[in-house]
């Protein structure tokens, strides 16, 4: 009864801690910022004006209007009304802020990277000291590294954006293909390297790991002086390490450029994820040793106790009290799992089935001691090898699902953080 207590709380204690981070984080497509409204009273307009024009309307109002319009998703009326804005109160703070979203819409929304432009450099020109001057002028200089001479850029920025505004809209095989015959057709465009980070980034959401870091390797190769350099090779770096090929990371990761303060801390906090991962595959393997241990231990227990290798099939013919108790408790974890948190499904599966089939064998062989003070001994040897088996197994599952860290941030944090 002790060792039928014991392992299976153990082993039920363990899965119910993994399940608990029931909504695992689901990578999505980058979100646009949406410029907040300003406060502000909406006048009503006068017969024969309409609100745009109307004497009284504020600058706020204007704005507010511009917003809404934009939250409706009539970007094109939404970015020519927030250049209204700034074109009719060029003095007001709100000038700025009106450039900064129709600029934006342009760019992403309305795929006219040259309009983008235009007005990043007007608001960077009359409005120098606003708040959004400074990231406006990086927003036109990532336009301008992506639009070269002769227009080709252009067009194929236009049609990234595009790509990127209908991601949500068509199947990602669709998505992927395009972006892949728009860099087949512009091979020299100097977005490129954005662009295959694009294609990386949505490869190792899909768990996809080698298609993600061929397109890392493609970008920090074929692209070693743009910006994105520092990027690729870190990404190629933790797609490695996800493959347990800890010396490729290292090596990625000793490539990335350091030009800037950032660089430099995300390096070393590669390296010591690095280091931290590597010391969890070596726990990884002896994990697996530990638990094929403790099933040659426990046939050779049957084999013992049952005095041949047909009378121990006959014994595993029949379910013992343990593994009746374990069944419907695996029975109700996997299906939990695989209809309500698929994330933690396959490492479940993975304790479930280990945990059932060592006490399946350890009930077995217990049932066929022969006598009474050595089935004792035999109890609290098999609870103890079969809770340690068991606990090799939880950790098997969640480093095989990759779910260390989200195990300990729930066990830090709990589920809801």
């Amino acid at each position: 009864m002790s060792l039928r207590i014991l392992s299976h709380a153990l082993l039920a204690g363990a899965l119910l801690a993994l399940a608990l981070p029931a909504r695992p984080a689901t990578a999505q497509p980058a979100p646009e910022a949406t410029p907040a409204a300003t406060p502000g009273t909406t006048p009503v307009a006068t017969p024969g004006t309409t609100p745009e024009t109307a004497p009284e309307a504020t600058p706020e109002a204007l704005f507010d209007r511009a917003a809404r319009t934009m939250s409706e998703a009539d970007h094109a009326r939404a970015a020519e009304m927030f250049v209204q804005v700034a074109e009719a109160h060029p003095d007001h703070p709100l000038a700025a802020e009106a450039l900064f979203s129709a600029a934006k819409l342009y760019a992403e929304r309305l795929a006219q990277p040259g309009r983008a432009l235009a007005l990043y450099r007007q608001l960077v020109e009359r409005h120098p000291h606003s708040r959004t001057a400074l990231a406006a002028s990086r927003r036109a200089a990532d336009i301008e590294r992506q639009l070269d001479p002769g227009g080709q850029s252009d067009v194929a920025l236009a049609r990234f954006t595009e790509i990127l505004q209908g991601f949500s809209a068509r199947p990602e095989a669709e998505s992927i293909a395009a972006v892949e015959a728009l860099l087949a057709e512009h091979p020299t465009w100097s977005g490129t390297p954005r662009a295959l980070l694009w294609l990386a980034e949505i490869h190792r959401r899909a768990g996809r790991t080698q298609d993600a870091l061929d397109r890392y390797l493609q970008a920090a190769r074929d692209w070693p002086d743009s910006e994105e350099n520092a990027h690729a090779w870190r990404g190629a770096g933790d797609m490695a390490a996800r493959q347990d090929r800890f010396d490729d990371a290292l090596r990625y990761y000793h490539s990335m450029p350091i030009t800037v303060p950032a660089q430099l801390r995300s390096r070393d906090d590669a390296l010591d994820a690095l280091a931290r991962d590597r010391w969890r595959a070596r726990i990884y393997i002896a994990c697996h040793a530990l638990v094929a241990l403790v099933f040659l231990g426990l046939l050779a227990a049957l084999r013992l106790a049952a005095g041949s290798a047909r009378a121990s099939l006959r014994a595993l013919a029949r379910p013992p009290t343990e593994a009746l108790f374990m069944l419907p408790i695996a029975a109700l974890l996997l299906a939990v799992s695989f209809t309500g948190h698929e994330a933690i499904a396959p490492a479940v599966a993975i304790m479930s089935g280990g945990g059932l089939a060592l006490v399946w064998l350890s009930g077995a062989a217990l049932e066929r001691a022969p006598s009474a003070a050595r089935r004792r001994l035999r109890v609290l040897v098999h609870t103890a090898a079969v809770s340690l088996a068991v606990l090799a197994l939880c950790y098997i599952a969640v480093h095989r699902g990759h779910l260390v860290d989200m195990l300990l941030e729930t066990l830090r944090h709990g589920p809801d953080h």
